[in-house]
């Protein structure tokens, strides 16, 4: 198992020296053998070539995808008035009574609060809007444009039956909150049951291997190979990040270890723990987002589920709970493990920018404690745990030697804090300027606290109190990332200007 992980790790490396060398080359083919620009302007130009070329792609795509949802909805119902412009949009709402009562909060509120809501309204959409309601136009940038040009309340109509349309279809499968409970438990369970058969196999291997105790201490500490070096299991190393406290780290900074290789394995646990609960979380959010009828939020969030499992070629999370095994196997973290963390930084960025702008936008009348729990427990372990260890991993994956606990450790603490958390201040930054963009932010931070108190019951109450202070938070992390951003912009200026002068 520790050659096919150096062979994956040589494999790895190689491709990501090969594409940086690429890139290398070509810059320096275009911007400095044949550049009669300075630094600055190269920079420059090359920014509104990108720039340009990312505004042709989205064009490009944006009416295609209009093309595609303009086919599908004819298929579903030939005989409806074909949407192709503003006007077509007005002729297609056909009943012009008042909706009911009901239907008039579920854009307000972003959600279908219940499932007999659904039912009432899904009865008026049908008779408005034909069989399917139109819904293939919800994913088309170009219809969305489209039905604003039509007026406030043919987009009203449109928006409210894409959410009764998402929501009836959910609930018709999952009408139960403990049915969805029990898929995501399914799900999650593979990888559980995965990870602790790879832990029993590690331990049936290395307990015919080992002969004596003296063995076994050779056998951890790597006997012939001097790149390999595992945790001491007899006391404290210099540069051990438990050699100073001798406790476990926070939150469990009351446990006392008494070695490198005790302190090692517990915190493999928790971070196997949160690994492999984390995409159940996922998929939690993703099930309610439609039972709520919130087609966007999941299609989002399901893009990002889809592409890191297909970076990873792993659905179930089998290959991460082999790496986890592994890693607990040998005492530390191996390549594997490293390159699993990495690759879940692009699921647990879509993922954490959906559920941080669905509890901005999320109405505190309507906010359930079970809702704004998931929503933080899924953003939480994202912003705290999974984009943190993505970015320690990637300067881990960098280093020559990654078979060495304490080169592995070093590595970690070199890690900044600014550049740890930059992707979670990201996440939140984007979700943020989303809802200020988008025009949802009015009074999200003034008058809801004096309705906290209004609140019928304890849970409403403690669930919009959690709401709330999460919303804090989110918008710290916009102030603290537009601050960085200034001051990485300030330094880049000033470092090519400091080029051009000097001749650098």
């Amino acid at each position: 198992m520790a050659m096919d992980d150096e062979q994956d790790e040589s494999r790895f490396r190689h491709r990501a020296q090969a594409g940086l060398a690429r890139l290398d080359a070509g810059y320096n083919y275009i911007f400095v053998r044949h550049n009669p620009l300075s630094c600055f302007q190269a920079c420059v130009l090359s920014s509104c070539v990108l720039l340009i070329g990312l505004v042709l792609a989205v064009w490009a795509v944006g009416h295609g995808v209009a093309l595609g949802a303009t086919a599908l909805d004819h298929f579903i119902d030939p005989e409806e008035v074909r949407v192709h412009g503003p006007d077509s949009f007005v002729a297609r709402l056909q009943n012009h009574s008042a909706m009911p009562e009901s239907c008039t909060r579920v854009v307000p509120t972003d959600a279908v609060e219940t499932a007999a809501v659904a039912k009432e309204c899904l009865a008026w959409c049908r008779d408005s809007l034909g069989p399917g309601c139109g819904f293939p136009f919800a994913f088309s940038p170009l219809h969305w444009r489209w039905m604003r040009q039509a007026g406030e309340g043919v987009e009203t109509s449109f928006k409210m039956c894409w959410k009764v349309e998402t929501a009836a279809w959910a609930l018709g499968w999952c009408p139960s909150d403990w049915q969805m409970y029990v898929a995501v438990a399914l799900y999650g369970s593979v990888s559980g049951i995965a990870f602790f058969c790879f832990l029993r196999k590690n331990w049936e291997e290395e307990s015919e291997s080992e002969e004596s105790d003296d063995s076994a201490s050779e056998h951890l500490r790597g006997p012939g190979r001097p790149d390999f070096l595992a945790p001491d299991d007899e006391g404290f190393e210099d540069g051990s990040p438990f050699a100073a406290s001798r406790r476990y780290r926070p939150p469990f900074c009351c446990i006392p270890i008494d070695s490198d290789y005790e302190g090692a394995k517990c915190q493999l646990r928790q971070l196997s723990f949160f690994m492999l609960f984390e995409p159940a979380l996922d998929v939690l959010s993703i099930l309610m987002f439609l039972r709520r009828g919130q087609p966007i939020y999941a299609a989002v969030a399901s893009i990002s589920v889809a592409i890191s499992c297909l970076l990873e070629q792993d659905l179930f999370q089998i290959r991460g709970a082999a790496a986890a095994a592994a890693s607990l196997g040998r005492g530390f973290a191996t390549p594997a493990l490293y390159q699993h963390q990495l690759l879940e930084i692009v699921e647990s960025s879509g993922s954490t920018i959906v559920q941080c702008y669905a509890a901005l936008r999320m109405d505190l009348s309507c906010a359930t404690l079970p809702t704004v729990c998931t929503l933080i427990a899924g953003a939480g372990s994202s912003l705290l745990l999974s984009l943190p260890q993505a970015v320690r991993a990637a300067y881990v994956l960098m280093s020559r030697n990654v078979n060495n606990y304490y080169e592995q450790e070093r590595h970690k603490a070199a890690v900044l804090v600014f550049w740890r958390y930059g992707p979670s201040v990201l996440c939140m930054s984007i979700a943020e300027l989303a809802l200020i963009l988008g025009r949802h932010n009015d009074g999200q931070l003034s008058s809801p606290w004096s309705l906290l108190w209004e609140m019928p019951g304890w849970e409403l109450r403690l669930s919009a109190l959690f709401l709330l202070l999460f919303r804090v938070a989110v918008l710290c992390g916009l102030v603290l990332g537009i601050s960085a951003s200034c001051l990485i912009c300030g330094f880049m200026c000033f470092w090519s200007h400091f080029l051009d002068e000097w001749g650098g």
